[in-house]
């Protein structure tokens, strides 16, 4: 999905849009299937995009952890002057097994931006990454109900995932966003008593670059983890203790 623009001004206006909805006339639909994983199943892993599949398959799944390897989520505009905007949606439903809930979601991901070009000379380019979490608890404790619903904006380091050559180049600058959902206190913030054993999520990928007068702008999504830490692990996410971040660490590595 292209937008194209020519001057500064249209080029910059296109960001003020960070999370696009996708064009339905040019939407593609896949459905990966069904993932097992330790204490949860992610029921039909379907991707939605005017971009083609930018996300593709999932290349891991075990721990309660489902990873992507994007290997074309880029936006990367040509010359002389255009933007680029891709935007892809992931949907799928957790549903948890036998004796189990789902007290947590973490999602995860990083990715690298480039930005190039003579500022003095009147070079321009700029770069975002965006995400909103769209979630709906559908069951509790194995009862079906039409629970909290609500969604959330990842938080992206550095400078909140927008990125401008008028700061300074930068040369495969790497970036990570980090979400989690605790859907135990959003049902006890509902008064709602029990743990969520059945919820639907669908997160809106977005990255937009452009570029203007010569320079260059370039960003892609490269690793997305979803995981669902089990109740004894989730005390620690939510403590942000440095087990956790080591844990994830290792995670990012496996295929």
């Amino acid at each position: 999905m292209r937008l194209r623009f020519f001057t500064p001004s249209l080029l910059a206006s296109a960001f003020a849009l960070v999370l696009p909805s996708l064009a339905s006339a040019a939407v593609i639909t896949t459905n990966y299937g069904n993932f097992v994983a330790s204490t949860v199943t992610y029921q039909a892993v379907t991707e939605a995009s005017g971009s083609g599949n930018p996300f593709g398959s999932p290349t891991y799944v075990g721990d309660d952890t489902i990873q992507f390897l994007p290997t074309t989520f880029i936006a990367s505009p040509d010359l002389p002057a255009l933007s680029e905007i891709v935007d892809s949606q992931i949907r799928f439903t957790m549903v948890a097994k036998s004796n189990q809930h789902i007290p947590l979601l973490n999602l995860t991901e990083t990715g690298a931006v480039t930005l190039l070009g003579d500022v003095s000379s009147g070079a321009y380019a700029t770069a975002g990454v965006g995400m909103a979490v769209f979630y709906h608890i559908r069951a509790i404790d194995g009862v079906a109900i039409n629970g909290p619903q609500g969604s959330l904006n990842m938080t992206f380091t550095p400078t909140g995932g927008l990125y401008n050559l008028t700061n300074g180049p930068l040369n495969n600058q790497q970036w990570s966003g980090q979400l989690t959902i605790d859907f135990d206190a959003i049902l006890a913030s509902k008064s709602l008593a029990g743990h969520a054993t059945t919820v639907e999520i669908t997160f809106d990928n977005t990255l937009s670059a452009a570029n203007y007068n010569g320079a260059f702008a370039s960003i892609e999504k490269q690793f997305v983890e979803i995981s669902v830490p089990e109740p004894s692990t989730a005390i620690l996410v939510l403590s942000g203790t440095s087990l956790l971040a080591s844990i994830g660490w290792r995670r990012r590595f496996r295929r």
